[in-house]
């Protein structure tokens, strides 16, 4: 009876550890949307680029990420060989370009296939002087398994979406 009650403890303990172990993993590879957010309003993460500081703004509506051409020149970008058209919320159709993207999220490295387009609206922040080159929208939410947490105002990806796309 007091190995039976030895192996629960252990299981339970056990359980416990596990479930620190991973607020531990997700707040270590979170970013906070709040400052952003009480700044501009939009939520935005910071990214590096060629250890270039950039931001882009998290879209839950956009279904495809893009990047903005007006920075074309300043980021190291791989265009693709495809064109796509794409309504925006104006309704006007438009043919975007295609660029493979990559950056680093923390210390993890990423890439992303793109839309590359003006994006005009973006003068806004000019004005805070903040570099947001595009949208991150729910291809790369998907892609890396990424969780918005509005309560904590983070955003986190998924570790192991990260570390399976290495292989």
């Amino acid at each position: 009876m007091i190995y039976v009650g030895i192996i629960l403890f252990l299981l339970i303990v056990g359980d416990l550890a596990l479930q620190y172990y991973n607020k531990w993993k997700t707040k270590k590879l979170s970013i906070s949307i709040k400052e952003a957010l009480e700044k501009t309003g939009f939520p935005l993460i910071e990214v590096e680029h060629n250890q270039l500081q950039c931001y882009f703004l998290i879209d839950t509506g956009a279904n495809l990420s893009q990047i903005n051409s007006d920075f074309n020149d300043q980021l190291s970008l791989t265009m693709l060989d495809y064109k796509s058209t794409a309504t925006g919320v104006e309704g006007v159709e438009k043919e975007m370009a295609w660029v493979k993207f990559d950056f680093k999220f923390k210390k993890y490295p990423m890439e992303l296939e793109m839309q590359n387009a003006p994006i005009p609206g973006f003068k806004i922040f000019y004005e805070y002087q903040i570099p947001v080159v595009g949208i991150l929208g729910n291809d790369f939410l998907q892609k890396y398994g990424c969780v918005i947490s509005y309560k904590d105002l983070v955003i986190y990806p998924n570790l192991d979406s990260i570390k399976n796309r290495k292989k």
